[in-house]
């Protein structure tokens, strides 16, 4: 007897079409896009202190600016503060680190804090102070052509402004990085991230918390009124550039 039954074939599994226009993977972000993603609100200053820069060279050039008791090297705040900015700097955030901080986070956080102030120095003296000998902006000057030049002695020998200033010399001839714009923006950026916390909650400190916010504050407008009055009165606009470059690369850093 026949037995009846149905040929079954197996079914081919649905083959999917190929993508025909591959998506490219996306390319990793470049340096200043990861900046631009993480920036917060507070870090928005910074365009604040590059438009300081920016306004005092244009009205250097093209506004004639009178001179003022502000455009002197003499006046009080150039003397007593701005030539010792870091100093400043450091007093005002190592109050506030220990006051102020162990309040609002902590302790590993003031240590990472503390480290950056560290790095943050480091940077700071090895740029203007020494490096190995001359800082780094003395040798770049030299570098670049530049030398000291005296009427009275040979100082050609002279590898730093500082002893060039001393000799009687003029520093002449190189590319000279305004040392200013570099330490009032390293100064004034460092400060802004180190006591961001403390300065959004300053009416809930108590006196001596107030007292020391309003340090930071008053530090910070005087360094960018410092900073105006170097754009508009000293250095050309190429050394003013390279001096605000060097005073957020740390920054930068930092944020990244």
């Amino acid at each position: 007897m026949l037995s009846s039954s149905v040929a079954t074939t197996p079914m081919e599994p649905i083959k999917q079409k190929p993508n025909e226009y591959p998506v490219p993977p996306s390319p990793s972000p470049s340096f200043l896009q990861k900046i631009y993603r993480n920036i917060k609100s507070h870090q928005l200053l910074v365009f604040v202190y590059l438009g300081i820069v920016f306004f005092g060279c244009l009205h250097s050039i093209f506004g004639s600016p009178h001179h003022s008791y502000w455009s002197s090297k003499r006046n009080i705040l150039n003397i007593f503060f701005a030539k010792n900015g870091w100093f400043w700097t450091t007093i005002v955030y190592l109050a506030y680190a220990n006051i102020i901080h162990p309040r609002i986070s902590n302790g590993p956080h003031l240590a990472r804090s503390l480290a950056r102030w560290a790095l943050a120095t480091v940077y700071w003296y090895f740029l203007t102070q020494w490096f190995l000998g001359p800082s780094i902006l003395d040798r770049f000057f030299t570098l670049t052509g530049g030398q000291c030049v005296s009427l009275t002695s040979d100082l050609t020998s002279v590898a730093t402004g500082l002893e060039c200033k001393r000799g009687g010399g003029t520093w002449v001839g190189g590319h000279d990085v305004s040392g200013h714009c570099l330490l009032l923006i390293h100064s004034s950026l460092f400060l802004l991230e180190e006591t961001r916390g403390g300065i959004k909650g300053l009416e809930q400190q108590n006196t001596i918390g107030k007292v020391l916010g309003w340090a930071v504050l008053g530090l910070l407008v005087m360094w960018a009124w410092m900073l105006l009055f170097t754009a508009m009165y000293f250095h050309e606009a190429m050394d003013l550039a390279s001096g605000t470059l060097a005073g957020v690369t740390f920054w930068l850093i930092m944020v990244s």
